[in-house]
């Protein structure tokens, strides 16, 4: 999927609004405190002799076709009706939509911007981890081959003669110097990713630290921390009087962390 900015097209990553709810039924492991039986996930997650079986693990692109059941099932169905919520409600923008006769909303060829997707998440709770990242990954590389294939078709359209010209300029190219050209091309790009700074997270005296500030700053602002889903959602209220959206749920599960970094710190 591509999106037009301008005279320009940008790839852009998308995904499923089905394939989305069943990622993250996946990232979460439990539902309403239930945590999902391992039986339930393996399936998806182990290499399977039957050539029926999708493996899960292998290609996230292929996740729409799982058939669910029990916990994880209830986890997917749940996620994808809040998703559909928000693009009804118009607070989740679509890139590309598809409704049956009835004017539901067809939640397998519904298709989303990976990226307003991890904001919708972020709101809602919702954490994407590693299975996300792989599918993102893959998409990555989907959205570049197709701006490459785009770019070369405009390079055509633009000066067919000149396009043609260097087209057989590539055909008459020995394969050893290609290939070596492609090497070298190769080692630039690598030295470009040891060039870049990535971000450093913070070891565990920062950490500790920083939920310690924490601590004292919700002790001051009187939340009860013992009740960190409680404290999280006054937070979430403060939050949201600042434009800031962020769900009590997600504050709550850092909040636990909160006692403990202070007693650490207790002289």
């Amino acid at each position: 999927m591509d999106m037009l900015k301008g005279e320009r097209i940008l790839p852009v990553r998308v995904i499923s609004v089905r394939l989305a709810a069943t990622i993250f039924a996946f990232e979460l492991g439990e539902w309403k405190g239930v945590e999902i039986a391992e039986s339930e996930l393996e399936p998806f997650l182990q290499p399977q002799t039957d050539s029926d079986q999708v493996r899960a693990g292998t290609s996230p692109h292929s996740w729409g076709q799982l058939t669910l059941k029990g916990a994880i099932s209830r986890a997917r169905d749940a996620i994808e009706s809040l998703l559909v919520h928000s693009i009804d409600a118009g607070r989740m923008a679509v890139l590309e939509e598809r409704r049956d006769l009835a004017g539901a909303l067809v939640t397998g060829e519904t298709l989303l911007d990976v990226d307003k997707v991890f904001d919708w998440a972020e709101v809602h709770g919702l954490e994407p981890g590693d299975f996300f990242t792989n599918y993102v990954e893959d998409e990555t590389e989907i959205a570049m081959a197709a701006l490459s294939r785009i770019n070369d078709e405009r390079a055509r359209l633009e000066n067919p003669v000149e396009h043609a010209r260097v087209m057989k300029r590539v055909a008459d190219m020995d394969s050893d110097y290609v290939i070596e050209l492609m090497r070298e091309n190769e080692r630039f790009r690598q030295r470009a990713r040891e060039r870049e700074q990535p971000d450093t997270p913070l070891d565990g005296r920062q950490r500790t630290t920083l939920l310690a500030i924490i601590g004292a700053l919700a002790n001051a602002a009187k939340l009860d921390l013992t009740q960190h889903y409680k404290a999280g959602e006054a937070v979430a209220a403060m939050l949201d009087e600042q434009g800031v959206k962020l769900s009590g749920r997600s504050i709550g599960e850092h909040l636990k962390s909160v006692r403990e970094a202070m007693n650490r710190r207790k002289v």
